[in-house]
């Protein structure tokens, strides 16, 4: 279950008559359900709300700027870097954020209880809402996970084949595949040297522990979650992978876990691609992760859902 500090109902604005909401979300989803839930005029799951709608270009961050200065609730439908960049917004704004789940990776949204879009109107309407962490790639903010190396194909490998397999059989093939396909990469880490195959960085604590993090008990806890697998040669690559079939991985001198309030990172040989948040680009030859805390104020259904699911 996420816990966090609800913040009192008179914190963010619980549909009264005349509340000004800015929703935004991309193109591509603009005819479906949610711009029906929203039309203009009509009552959102019982709340007198009146919506400007707003479609999401080429510029977000401009366009989130220009909604942030006209609303009083940022409201998003988009997939997790989309809700990011809204985040920032919000947080530079002193606003609320209503997140709608509408992108191809809902991570967030789930993580703090909605799945649908009556979750979002049944936290608007309560006014019921949480504050919590958010952390930070150099500049880039995410919400929920920055990793480096071949973390990324990891995780779709991992998903492609857990229903067939089981997780932790899906993670030893994955661990195989990723690290083959992708050459270790030389980083130094808060002064540590290191030959590093997969980092996964997260915003507060996940559950379980090990190389497969789903949940996290706390949005709230100050902490980054640092996990890191380091190999050299095809011998330790293969011991790592028998570890995780016997969940004997916490224990491998390969495989590094910690919960740092910050971390700093550099690449010796250049920088190279980072991912946030599911969207991956070109990263810097040093990149200091921070903590943000308590400082996103995000709507939460009153009875939301909450993980472990």
């Amino acid at each position: 279950m996420v816990t966090s500090t609800r913040a009192v109902s008179q914190a963010c604005h619980g549909g009264a008559l005349g509340l000004y909401t800015i929703a935004l979300w991309p193109h591509r989803i603009a005819s479906g359900h949610l711009t029906w839930s929203l039309r203009p005029g009509r009552s959102a799951g019982g709340s007198a709300v009146q919506w400007k709608r707003r479609a999401i270009g080429a510029d977000v961050d401009r366009t989130f700027h220009q909604a942030a200065g006209r609303a009083e609730v940022l409201a998003v439908c988009g997939g997790d870097g989309t809700v990011a960049a809204a985040a920032r917004v919000a947080i530079d704004a002193d606003l609320p954020l209503l997140v709608f789940p509408g992108g191809t990776f809902n991570h967030f949204a789930a993580d703090i209880g909605i799945d649908r879009v009556s979750d979002a109107l049944a936290a608007l309407r309560h006014g019921t809402a949480i504050r919590i962490d958010v952390a930070l790639a150099g500049e880039r903010l995410f919400l929920n996970t920055s990793s480096l190396g071949s973390y990324p194909a990891f995780v779709a490998i991992r998903e492609r084949w857990e229903g067939r397999v089981g997780k932790p059989v899906a993670a030893a093939i994955a661990l195989l595949v990723a690290v083959r396909r992708q050459k270790p990469v030389r980083l130094v880490v808060d002064g540590h040297a290191r030959d590093v195959a997969m980092m996964f960085v997260g915003n507060c604590r996940y559950q379980p522990h090990g190389f497969a993090p789903s949940w996290r008990p706390r949005l709230d806890d100050g902490v980054l979650d640092l996990r890191m697998v380091t190999v050299d040669g095809p011998a330790p690559l293969l011991r790592l992978a028998l570890a995780m079939l016997t969940g004997r991985l916490g224990r491998s001198r390969l495989y590094i876990e910690d919960d740092p309030v910050d971390l700093h990172i550099s690449m010796p040989d250049g920088a190279g691609e980072v991912a946030w948040d599911g969207e991956i680009g070109p990263g810097n030859a040093e990149i200091e992760y921070t903590k943000l805390r308590r400082s996103l104020t995000v709507y939460q259904p009153p009875d939301a859902n909450l993980f472990p699911r």
